[in-house]
């Protein structure tokens, strides 16, 4: 959300998910959650509804009609280049406002 570009972008279209109770730390998740709650993390039970390639954290995908049309993987905080790949992805399919 501190970031000018990509904040907006994540709050209108993001879904944040984290792997199941027992899997991800909840602990973490309430932590995740109390500090960006306009960017809840939401738990998945089931990964096969969500109909996603892989589940790697971070993996950023795009998904319409419910398919995945694009992903980007990996996160470095601080990484220009991590932001670069984002940023691109993004664009691509039309989700970041100018």
């Amino acid at each position: 959300s501190a970031d000018a570009r990509l904040g907006p972008a994540f709050a209108r279209h993001a879904s944040w998910l984290s792997e199941a109770p027992g899997v991800a730390p909840f602990d973490g998740v309430r932590e995740w959650n109390r500090e960006f709650p306009q960017a809840p993390l939401l738990m998945i039970h089931d990964r096969a509804e969500w109909l996603l390639p892989r589940w790697r954290m971070p993996e950023f995908h795009v998904v319409r009609d419910g398919a995945v049309v694009d992903s980007a993987s990996g996160w470095t905080s601080g990484s220009s280049e991590s932001r670069a790949v984002l940023i691109a992805l993004l664009e691509r399919n039309g989700l970041l406002a100018d």
